[in-house]
């Protein structure tokens, strides 16, 4: 669910190094933690569906996704901070998973 800890957690990493310079472990920022999840998506997900004999057309592969955001929690005062979360998340996808993605819908 997108509500507002979510987006304020986002938000939280979207200045952070995607390194540390004195070697200590951080948190994953933003980007890292949205590709990470693309690509379990790419490598795991859509081949496991793909292999599932018991779907309509088992022979064609699955390589894209339908995303449903429910942001139903979201009011007018948060409208700015969802319109910032969708952008990187769809510039992260059409840059590095253009193939995945096929719908979006957000309710």
């Amino acid at each position: 669910m997108l509500d507002q800890t979510t987006l304020d957690e986002y938000e939280k990493t979207s200045d952070k190094p995607h390194t540390s310079t004195d070697g200590s472990i951080s948190v994953p920022n933003q980007a890292q933690r949205a590709f990470t999840f693309h690509d379990t998506i790419v490598r795991f997900i859509l081949p496991l569906c793909s292999a599932m004999h018991d779907r309509p057309a088992p022979g064609d592969p699955i390589s894209s996704a339908v995303y449903l955001v429910d942001a139903s929690t979201i009011g007018l005062k948060q409208a700015f901070s969802v319109r910032n979360y969708a952008q990187n998340v769809s510039s992260l996808l059409s840059t590095s998973f253009p193939e995945v993605l096929d719908t979006v819908y957000v309710s």
